[in-house]
């Protein structure tokens, strides 16, 4: 019986009256009707969230392609170590658009800076003095721009969060949990079979399963991931969901000519 249906005698030493005394009997019109009481055994308990279940490899692939897909984008920062080509650094954002996504990085390469955006369909390319310090306008369509390096940036940002269930061999949460960006987050290390997943590196010999790790938060989208192929290896910052730095493409006083073609600016 909740203690509000009933008044507690008082302690004082002038012995005060109990709810059966007239001069302190509760007011009808905010007494509480016992027959309506709520017994504290049988109240509801204050909602709290449900713990996360943990991922297995029958969840983790479905899960984060269903958080991802509740929102609108997401900024990233790409840190990438080739034995062979060198190191790149990148920066950017990702935006869904109504036909899949536009997407703009910028930073540093071997060959130096350079910044390119995904933009409706077209890509747009920046090399500093190479280019006059401008952007190309490259058609992907176009068989004449050759254009899978640039491309294979876009890939690594949801390779291989998209794959399907049946390429998982294990998932393993190592270690507790982080704070990572102000979220926390999980460590989930995942496995899968190289038969059924894209290389992660062109014309390199992988082994028969390669493990990725995730940290992953409580809403299910990862706020980090990396990766690493005998001295090859990627490392990849999630941040900004919902919220990403817009993609726009360059204005046309940005824009210059392919290299060998003739100039339009």
């Amino acid at each position: 019986m909740a203690l509000s249906a009933v008044r507690v005698p008082s302690d004082s030493a002038t012995g005060a009256a109990t709810a059966k005394d007239p001069a302190t009997a509760q007011d009808p019109a905010t007494a509480t009707d016992p027959a309506t009481a709520t017994d504290p055994a049988t109240a509801p308990a204050t909602a709290t969230p449900p713990p996360v279940e943990p991922f297995n490899a029958a969840t983790i692939s479905a899960r984060l392609a269903a958080a991802e897909a509740a929102v609108t984008g997401f900024n990233f920062t790409m840190a990438l170590n080739d034995p062979t080509a060198g190191s790149v650094a990148m920066h950017g954002s990702m935006v869904v658009t109504a036909t899949g996504h536009d997407m703009a990085m910028a930073g540093t390469t071997p060959s130096g800076p350079m910044e390119i955006r995904f933009v409706d369909s077209m890509v747009y390319v920046k090399l500093n003095s190479a280019t006059h310090d401008k952007f190309m306008a490259l058609d992907p369509n176009d068989p004449s721009n050759s254009i899978e390096d640039l491309t294979d940036f876009d890939k690594m940002l949801d390779q291989p969060t998209d794959a399907d269930s049946a390429a998982i061999t294990a998932v393993v949460a190592v270690g507790g949990p982080e704070q990572m960006d102000g979220v926390t987050v999980q460590r989930y290390d995942v496995t899968y079979d190289t038969t059924k997943i894209p290389a992660p590196v062109d014309g390199q010999s992988v082994p028969p399963t390669l493990t990725y790790s995730y940290w992953i938060g409580p809403d299910d989208l990862p706020r980090k991931m990396s990766f690493s192929l005998d001295a090859y290896s990627v490392q990849i910052g999630y941040s900004g969901f919902g919220a990403p730095t817009p993609v726009v493409a360059p204005p046309a006083d940005q824009l210059t000519a392919i290299p060998g073609a003739s100039a339009s600016s």
